[in-house]
């Protein structure tokens, strides 16, 4: 029973480490794209560049832009794993702390906290549903044993006696 239980230990252990690698893997790479390559290019475009907003070429890129971002909103929708307007805040903040620090280190660690507790959570969430319908299947199973017990002694005492 003790090796068991150890197995299990180490299993758990094994997802917890796995969870964790996930997480700083998507944290670096949605840190470095998002704000190295899309923030550190529009603020280049906005800044720097005023004359691509008026050549042809740079009013499409913008609508290209827009077209992409309006998929990535349609699919957080289907999604529906946590509200995109506080994804849109988290991404406000995380850009104005790399502006602000000068380091995509710091946006990155904000970032990993943000993902350990949101995904936590939402972990901690099945867990807690596939918990209460396990204690619900076996309420169902009880019952049933019971009213099938209650059937049988019925059929066995009860049939013949009517009331008549």
């Amino acid at each position: 029973m003790g090796h068991v239980k150890l197995e299990g230990l180490e299993l758990m252990v094994f997802g917890v480490r796995q969870f964790m690698l996930i997480i700083a893997a998507s944290t670096v790479r949605e840190e470095l794209f998002y704000r190295v390559a899309v923030q550190g290019g529009l603020t280049d475009l906005f800044l720097k560049g005023t004359e691509f907003v008026k050549d042809g070429r740079g009013i499409a890129a913008l609508e290209d832009l827009k077209k992409l971002f309006a998929a990535w909103y349609k699919r957080r929708q289907m999604k529906r794993i946590y509200s995109p307007l506080l994804e849109g805040l988290l991404a406000l903040y995380l850009g104005f702390e790399w502006i602000r620090t000068g380091n995509i280190l710091a946006p990155m660690i904000t970032h990993g906290i943000y993902s350990v507790v949101i995904l936590g959570h939402g972990l901690w969430k099945i867990h807690d549903h596939r918990r209460r319908l396990r204690h619900r299947i076996r309420q169902v199973r009880a019952l049933y044993r019971v009213n099938k017990l209650n059937r049988q002694a019925f059929e066995r005492n009860g049939t013949t006696n009517s009331c008549a």
